[in-house]
């Protein structure tokens, strides 16, 4: 996965990776847990490798371009789009399972 993420983005730090690597595989665990599917981290590589490149991409996009929309010259003019740097986005749930409900009994 490293080596995708190289060809999209070959001035990104190999160290810069393995931390935001690490970030998203937290989230995504810390999601799963929260929709009650049990999950290992080791797992999440091999069985949501979509959804962590997803998260990724956005963490390096997001500091690429310091998640500047739209920007004007004249008068100073700039937007901001929305801050997806490690966030489970609606394109990122897409990529995981649906939640599970618990049954008591």
């Amino acid at each position: 996965m490293n080596e995708k993420i190289m060809q999209l983005y070959p001035n990104t730090n190999p160290l810069v990776l393995d931390v935001y690597k690490g970030i998203a595989i937290d989230l995504i665990v810390s999601y799963l847990k929260n929709i009650n599917v049990t999950v290992k981290k080791e797992e999440i590589e091999i069985k949501y490798e979509g959804a962590l490149l997803l998260v990724i991409c956005n963490a390096i996009e997001g500091k690429n371009t310091n998640n500047i929309k739209q920007m004007s010259q004249g008068n100073k003019s700039v937007t901001y789009g929305e801050n997806k740097a490690f966030i489970i986005s609606d394109d990122v749930k897409a990529l995981l399972p649906l939640p599970r409900v618990k049954m008591m009994g």
